[in-house]
């Protein structure tokens, strides 16, 4: 009876206060902004979780469970605010002697308190549910994207995650505040918490490591995602999360912690008013204890109140503060967690097919500085919220207030105190840094780097961030709501603003174009921006903290008009010229600012973009089959200048009218960043003298970037124009947004993209249908089908050009050199400045690069081609296995299709991204992605994708610059597809197939990722329409298996015969029905089911071994006996997957033990499997270690985790 008393007095509490309400009606808010946003209710917004947004429902039992589940990590600071404080409450205002002295039992009492408490927060956590419910059922919303209503969708995440997060939570938080009786260490522990989560989600990056993070993911958020990976969009629209499996053994692990929490609660309580559990015997509080409060422990005889006394009050008030800060055990603790996550993260740096990178400073300083960015930004948040309420909740601002101090010198003192703790912090990150880098052997530490990145970037963003929330905390005046308000807020900059594209940074506080780092041009030039956009916000900030002086509580308060009045007597002197200082220089670099983003760049929203977008579509589809001649030869100068970040082409081409009739027309589409664009027609270079042309302009559309010239006599069929072109690009001011392509001081690198393109281009029209749909736009299918013979008039590359010969004479600063595709036949220097000319011998593409920089070059030869890689001094780590890999691909590609239609092959490394791309005997390859990888040959789990990489760009001068398919459906799978292909040749041979398996594991997880988030249609292989997922990730699988199946030599053999059939192939262009023509041939008749599943349509399996047993016989042979079970399964293009017949070949394999971490094989065979469950007795000679079905991963499964076990002695 006294458990249900105490339990509805704590309810009854709950209940008559307005945060419960409020919390609920913030949780409705937010959660019905996300659902109507999900819903298509705003046509600048494109909300995507998890799949939702696209073919997903948002209101799918999946997208809620998503949606719930995100937002319950809002829920943390509630929890801590509600379930934590019912019994330190009793001591904060003095009410534990009327409980203590009654004859309640600690069940009652500690039971009836967190139950009630956590009731309430669940009816504060309920705001969310009924908001997406509400959100969902708004007749505003775009239909296609909302499916059936069930209330089960809604409740089912609050039985799995909701409710057991809160009691696993909660009882953490009620411990700590009952236990210490006080509420820091509850705001530590949050820190703690999440700091926990990110440890956990750092090991889902590794596929190994997924189960192990779900099991350890507090919140099941890991648990969540290793159940749901491969869902397909069918299943997410229909299915509700399964409570099996890892899912279940994650909550009852973090429900059973919860359990044991409460046990020692209620053991280590005690109704002993004086004492605190954990450490008794609490010492008295005084000088600066009591949470870091500054109380003199002396009064000073003759107090210096003066200007001066003030400073050094203000100055030995940050000191005692910040003191008293690093002396608490609990941000020590935190200091050792963080540690703890920024050593897991930094391990994780930079990886690719799980395989590290070395851990360069640039790399170390900007990623551990966003890993820890986030508990930067909660201690603030939970700090200001301590520093400004202690002296309140210790009851001991009074004494403090009374003294004749100005407000300024306990603000100031707070705000300095805040800011060296994040620069101590800062100094941590940094020691991480170093610390990581001494353990991999790494000791170029570039402390400048460390030191630019961290404190010249980072502290000004957190500074600024310390402002914002102090004056948040002291404007609201409840400590509670304030962290609520301040999270609320940037929740909602980060995820509503961004969503509804208001990214403009002169209204995101403290926001910037941003700071890119590269090894090879530094942060280059985008300081200026930087550095505007910081001074504008620092003297918003200046007004901020004058308006907290001037709303800084002192003594007791009475309500916000109050303060108003009070806020209004202080507005006198040097708060006011302060203010409209600091107001003055806002406005005056805003309007700076404001020159350069708005008026020297252009600035668009992502609405206006998308509508200009729709806007080109509307006026000028209706000439996407006027009669365009084609380019058939391109001459340009390129002169590059570097250091002035500008780019002008001089040139011409040479269009040639391919077309049965005549042109009069010539349509332009002009790249919209060009400052100057001269376009001339002539007959030959003559022509042009003095600017004469024989077309003149009668159409120019600059928001559309559309011109149309009409030519003063038709060109007829077969005849052809040159067409003389002088575009500049400069880059003037600085823009809103920092881009890291285009023109740098150091690593240049643009291309043909900047040159004029001839007639109406449909690639630049809106891909996104739901985005097609806002502006009135029809729907527009990805590609055009595979049979459609009109389109495969054009490439996939271009619709203006077919082959191209290619002259181009690039000019660079004098210590620069300057790159394109072709071969070089000339260099010299003159005017200080470098010139290279390069022709290309051989008819190419029209998708030709410019590139230039500092270089140190690194050569060789294959047969008498010559090989060069253009790499920045110091990364110098990878440029033995790209030579190899250009060696042994050029020996296995003219081997197998075909001869090198070049003289020279050169790989250059470019700054900011993490790609890499294959032009005609170019490739630009990116300094993240392959110059600095960290290979271990001795590792089996290591994927050397430097020489993966350089293979796969190699295989692409035959399959996309020799075979180039038609714009239609397949067209990836000719270039991409193959390009992979031949790569993973390359790696088989020089690597084996164990290697072979940890890449192709990885490549399988990624398609079956990539097919869960399909936007439109999952379409088989011979169809794929640019889908990375498909073409990339399932092409190389496919592949693998299919010279696994027919025999490589075959699938070779066949390959090189439709090389010489179709390459530099003029329209119609070659399709991959012609592609499946040849290799069907070279399969043999058994084996005709194979393209089917793997290319003509969706198929996946779902094998697994149930048994693998042995026993040694007589004559000293083992018998292995095996069980296992194999499931063949048919996907529509929604992901509906129905379960068909087996008759099937699939490998069966018996393994001895690993050697240096590789499978020996002691038997592999193709066994032929007609039912789902199937048994094998198989003889070998070695004791077996493992067996399995498909154990090298050759087919599609969806759980190739189980394919392989680990064999055991039969029993007798």
């Amino acid at each position: 009876m006294m458990f249900y008393n105490i339990f509805r007095f704590e309810l009854a509490y709950r209940f008559k206060r307005p945060a419960t309400y409020i919390y609920f009606g913030l949780f409705l808010a937010f959660a019905y902004l996300i659902a109507i946003m999900a819903g298509g209710a705003f046509d600048s917004v494109n909300i995507s979780l998890g799949g939702s947004g696209g073919k997903v429902f948002s209101n799918s039992p999946y997208s809620v469970a998503l949606f719930t589940f995100s937002l319950n990590y809002l829920g943390i600071i509630i929890i801590a605010a509600m379930v934590a404080n019912p019994v330190y409450r009793d001591f904060e205002y003095s009410s534990h002697a009327l409980f203590f002295t009654k004859p309640i039992s600690k069940w009652a009492y500690l039971g009836g308190r967190f139950l009630g408490s956590c009731v309430a927060a669940m009816f504060a956590l309920t705001g969310i549910a009924f908001g997406l419910m509400l959100g969902s059922a708004m007749p505003f919303l775009n239909a296609d994207m909302i499916g059936p209503f069930h209330q089960y969708y809604y409740v089912k995440p609050y039985l799995t995650l909701i409710i057991p997060n809160l009691v696993f939570i909660g009882m953490i938080f009620f411990m700590l505040a009952t236990l210490t009786r006080r509420m820091l260490p509850v705001y530590i522990a949050s820190i703690l918490l999440l700091i926990f989560l990110n440890i956990a989600a750092q090991l889902v990056k590794t596929i190994s490591n997924e189960y192990v993070a779900a099991l350890l993911n507090p919140l099941g958020g890991n648990a969540i995602s290793y159940v749901t990976r491969y869902w397909t969009v069918a299943q997410k629209n229909s299915s509700l999360i399964p409570f099996t499996g890892v899912l279940v053994y994650n909550r009852l692990i973090w429900l059973g912690v919860g359990f044991v929490l409460f046990a020692v609660v209620f053991k280590r309580f005690s109704f002993d008013q004086f004492s605190s559990e954990w450490g008794r015997g609490r010492k008295n509080l005084s000088g600066a204890d009591k949470g870091g409060a500054y109380v003199p422990s002396a009064v000073t005889p003759h107090p210096d109140y003066s200007l001066k006394g003030n400073w050094y009050r203000m100055l030995n008030g940050a000191f005692v503060e910040t003191m008293n800060i690093i002396r608490s055990p609990y941000f020590l603790a935190i200091v050792f967690a963080g540690m703890v996550f920024m050593f897991v993260s930094g391990v994780q740096f930079g990886k690719i097919y799980d395989t590290n990178t070395y851990p360069v400073t640039g790399q170390m300083a900007s990623g551990l500085a966003g890993v820890f960015s986030i508990f930067l930004i909660i201690i603030i948040i939970f700090y200001s919220g301590e520093m400004i309420w202690k002296e309140r909740e210790l009851k001991l601002n009074q004494i403090y207030d009374a003294m004749p101090v100005p407000g300024w010198v306990g603000y100031t003192s707070k705000l300095i105190a805040l800011s060296s703790i994040v620069g101590l912090l800062l100094f941590m990150v940094m020691f991480c840094g170093i610390i990581i880098q001494i353990f991999y052997g790494y000791y170029h530490f570039e402390i400048p780097v460390y030191l630019k990145s961290l404190f010249g970037v980072n502290f000004i963003d957190l500074v600024l961030m310390a402002v914002f929330v102090l004056f948040i905390q002291t404007l609201v005046n409840n400590k509670f709501i304030g962290f609520f308000v301040i999270i609320a807020y940037y929740l909602f900059n980060i995820f509503i603003m961004n969503s509804l594209g208001w990214n403009d940074n002169l209204y995101n506080y403290s926001s910037d174009p941003g700071m890119p780092y590269s090894a090879m041009n530094g942060y280059g030039h985008f300081w200026t921006g930087f550095l505007w956009f910081k001074f504008y916000w620092a003297c918003f900030a200046v007004m901020l903290a004058v308006l907290t002086n001037l709303f800084w509580v002192r003594g007791t308060v009475g309500g916000f008009r109050e303060r108003l009045k009070t806020a209004g007597r202080r507005f006198t002197g040097i708060s006011r010229v302060a203010f409209f200082c600091a107001l003055a220089l806002f406005v005056a670099s805003g309007s700076y600012i404001y020159y350069n983003t708005h008026v020297l760049n252009h600035y668009t929203t992502s609405y206006e973009d998308e509508k200009q977008t729709a806007d080109y579509e509307k006026k000028y589809k209706k000439y996407e089959h006027a009669p365009q001649p084609r380019i058939v030869a391109l001459t340009v100068n390129t002169n590059i200048y570097p250091y002035r970040r500008k780019i002008d082409f001089n040139g011409y081409y040479v269009l040639l009218n391919k077309t049965n009739r005549p042109v009069d027309s010539i349509h332009l589409v002009m790249p919209s960043q060009a400052r100057r664009h001269i376009i001339l027609f002539g007959a030959n270079e003559a022509a042009f003298a003095g600017g004469a042309s024989s077309g003149r302009l009668v159409l120019s559309d600059s928001l559309n970037d559309y011109y149309i010239y009409r030519l003063d006599k038709p060109l007829m069929p077969h005849d052809s124009i040159l067409m003389h072109m002088n575009l500049e690009y400069a880059n003037k001011g600085f823009a809103n947004t920092a881009r890291g392509g285009g023109v740098v001081y150091n690593g240049t690198f643009t291309n043909s993209g900047l040159l004029p393109a001839i007639g109406y281009q449909p690639v630049a029209e809106l891909g996104d249908n739901i985005e097609r749909k806002k502006f009135g736009l029809p729907y527009k299918e990805p590609f055009a089908s595979l049979y459609d013979t009109a389109a495969m008039r054009n490439s996939m590359i271009s619709n203006d050009a077919d082959w191209i010969r290619y002259d181009a004479t690039l000019s660079t600063s004098g210590d620069q050199t300057a790159l394109t595709s072709g071969n070089l036949v000339k260099k010299w220097s003159e005017g200080g400045r470098n010139y290279f000319h390069y022709v290309s011998g051989s008819r190419i593409l029209y998708f030709v690069p410019f590139v230039s920089a500092k270089y140190d070059v690194m050569r060789d030869t294959w047969n008498n081609i010559k090989l060069a890689i253009y790499y920045t001094k110091g990364h110098e780590y990878n440029l033995e296995r790209m030579m190899s890999a250009l060696k042994d691909g050029l020996s296995y590609y003219t081997k197998n299709f075909g001869p090198y239609q070049f003289g020279e092959v050169k790989i250059l490394e470019f700054p900011y991204a993490a790609f890499a791309q294959s032009f005609a005997n170019t490739i630009p390859f990116s300094e993240n992605i392959g110059f600095i990888a960290r290979v271990d040959d001795g590792a089996p789990s290591d994927v050397d994708y430097p020489y993966y990489v350089t293979a796969h760009e190699l295989g692409h001068q035959w399959w996309a610059h020799q075979v180039i398919g038609a714009n239609v459906q397949g067209a990836t799978m000719l270039d991409e597809t193959m390009a992979q292909y031949s790569a993973g040749m390359v790696m088989k041979h020089k690597f084996g197939p164990d290697r072979m398996k940890k890449f192709l594991r990885y490549e399988m997880d990624q398609y079956l990722r990539g097919r869960s988030v399909e936007r439109e249609k999952e379409v088989p292989l011979y169809r794929v329409e640019d889908q990375g997922y498909i073409h990339y990730r399932k092409g190389s699988v496919i592949m693998y298996a299919l010279q696994d199946y027919i025999g490589e030599y075959n699938l070779d053999s066949a390959l090189s015969r439709y090389i010489s059939k179709v390459k530099f192939q003029e329209p119609p262009y070659t399709t991959t029905l012609q592609w499946l023509d040849y290799v069907n041939r070279a399969v043999p008749d058994s084996m005709k089911y194979i393209l089917t599943d793997m290319f003509t349509t969706i198929t996946v399996f779902n094998n697994s071994t149930k048994e693998a047993s042995w026993k040694k016989e007589a004559n000293g042979t083992y018998t292995v006996h095996l069980a296992v079970e194999a499931h063949k399964l048919k996907a529509d293009s929604s992901g509906n997957q129905k379960e068909v017949n087996l008759n099937d070949w699939i490998d069966i394999g018996v393994f001895a033990k690993p050697e240096k971490g590789e499978m020996r094989p002691l038997y592999m065979a193709k066994k032929h499997i007609t039912s789902a469950k199937a048994e094998f007795d198989i003889t070998i000679k070695e004791q077996p270690y493992e067996a399995g079905i498909d154990p090298y991963d050759k087919l599609i499964d969806l759980s190739p985790e189980d394919n392989v076990m680990t064999c055991t002695a039969a029993t007798k």
